[in-house]
């Protein structure tokens, strides 16, 4: 599989995801896996040698429009699929997301 940093779903991919997971959640996957081509020191934790990116709510919400009932839908939908993990960290806290 193609890294995150290299990632440009062709249109293909975007319909497999879209199937397999439905268009919000596919959506919010295609947002993170771009953000994490973004990653800074700001926003970067590494545990067990397993590196996550900072996301707020309010930050999703600006990306995605999404309310926070349907962030957190989208984030139990994505990990019980296993294909996000993510950990909630910080004051104030953030979730910090990888991607499986």
């Amino acid at each position: 599989m193609t890294s995150s940093k290299d990632f440009c779903p062709s249109w293909d991919s975007v319909e497999e995801i879209v199937q397999k997971v439905g268009s919000d959640e596919a959506m919010f996957y295609l947002h993170l896996i771009n953000q994490s081509s973004k990653i800074t020191s700001s926003n970067r934790l590494v545990i067990e040698g397993v590196v996550y990116f900072g996301l707020t709510s309010i930050t999703i919400k600006n990306l995605t429009t999404f309310t926070y009932h349907k962030q957190r839908r989208c984030i139990k939908s994505l990990k019980d699929r296993n294909l996000i993990n993510v950990v909630l960290k910080g004051i104030p806290a953030q979730n910090y997301f990888t991607i499986i």
